[in-house]
């Protein structure tokens, strides 16, 4: 099931930067982001926003030797 959420950058200063994304709830794949123009200088943290919950996302790459995709823990 892909459903519509929020793709949610934390830069320096605690500036949020939200862009729509998907998801996919069974494989908690992130994907379609839109991507935002803001470029701060420490990126602090990233998470999506499914109906108002928080979860952390990742990118495959800091855990195999995959591409850019997303994905987020639940």
């Amino acid at each position: 099931m892909v459903k519509e959420a929020l793709f949610v950058s934390v830069w320096d200063g605690g500036v949020e930067i939200d862009t729509p994304c998907k998801v996919n709830l069974e494989t908690k794949e992130v994907f379609d982001i839109v991507t935002s123009r803001y470029n701060g200088d420490h990126l602090e943290k990233e998470y999506i926003e499914i109906d108002g919950e928080e979860f952390p996302v990742f990118q495959i790459s800091d855990i195999v030797d995959e591409d850019n995709e997303f994905w987020y823990d639940a």
